[in-house]
């Protein structure tokens, strides 16, 4: 089994290396329609630090292997199963992330079975204005109780329109949204763990009469405690911030205290009593 494995992906390492060196080898086209590659947003244009998503649409339900590809550069593979595009996002936008984007796949019991990679996509950066950096605040706080509600607002500095996510993937459908001038406002009702997660968000701005990204929001993780959990804590919190309890100590330390010295008191009476030198 283990050797297995290691050719395995002895394979996979040889077979990216042919693609990446030589895109035309070992070709069989075969019936696979061609994908799609996509970039969000649809101007190309970045923002130095901000984000851009990259979208690659197989057109086919059949399990496959995804590749993405930069400048002829695999940078992103993947096993998918299903129809739905393959989402590659890039933040923190650089100088080395320019340039042209492809994408093909590769039949996933056969990797020289795979389709013609797709019409490549151009990223670029506009100037040299760095991105503005998208705020993400939880109300009423980052820990919740089960079967409560929350809220998440996204903010930006300028008018926008911003996007929440959840480990990459985007809420902002899933839930009651409000979206106004700068935020976008998502509220959570009845929550459940599955609702437990790493948050994050960011908004598609105008600069220059160009279409970008901000910065993504720094990750906030939301916990969510059952009823148990949540009445234990309170009633922790409830003790320590009482004064009762160190009055409670105190007196009962200064009772302890009085109690040893009675009863060394009886003792020292009781050898004083029985010594040799008394008659």
């Amino acid at each position: 089994m283990l050797c297995r494995t290691f050719v395995d992906k002895m394979f996979r390492m040889i077979f990216l290396l042919l693609m990446a060196v030589c895109p035309e080898h070992g070709r069989d086209y075969g019936n696979f329609p061609n994908p799609t590659i996509t970039l969000e947003p649809v101007t190309g244009l970045a923002l130095q630090g901000g984000v851009v998503i990259v979208k690659c649409e197989t057109h086919t339900e059949d399990p496959k292997i995804v590749y993405l590809f930069r400048n002829d550069k695999v940078i992103y593979n993947v096993t998918s199963i299903l129809s739905s595009p393959v989402v590659y996002t890039i933040i923190n936008i650089t100088s080395q992330h320019l340039g042209n984007y492809r994408c093909l796949y590769a039949n996933i019991s056969n990797r020289h079975q795979r389709s013609r990679p797709s019409t490549p996509v151009r990223l670029s950066i506009l100037g040299r204005i760095k991105a503005p950096l998208s705020v993400l605040q939880l109300y009423p706080a980052a820990e919740v109780t089960e079967g409560e509600t929350f809220t998440m607002t996204c903010l930006a500095a300028t008018s926008s329109r911003c996007f929440i996510f959840k480990g990459g993937h985007k809420q902002n459908e899933h839930f009651q949204i409000k979206e106004e001038k700068s935020n976008v406002t998502i509220t959570i009702g009845n929550v459940t763990y599955c609702d437990e997660g790493n948050y994050s968000c960011y908004c598609l701005i105008d600069v220059s009469g160009k279409t970008v990204f901000t910065a993504q929001s720094d990750w906030l993780q939301v916990t969510v405690m059952d009823h148990e959990e949540q009445i234990n804590e309170a009633v922790a919190a409830e003790i320590n911030s009482s004064p009762i309890l160190p009055i409670a100590l105190a007196s009962t330390t200064f009772i302890v205290l009085n109690l040893m010295c009675a009863f060394l008191a009886v003792c020292l009476s009781t050898k004083s009593k029985y010594t040799p030198y008394n008659i």
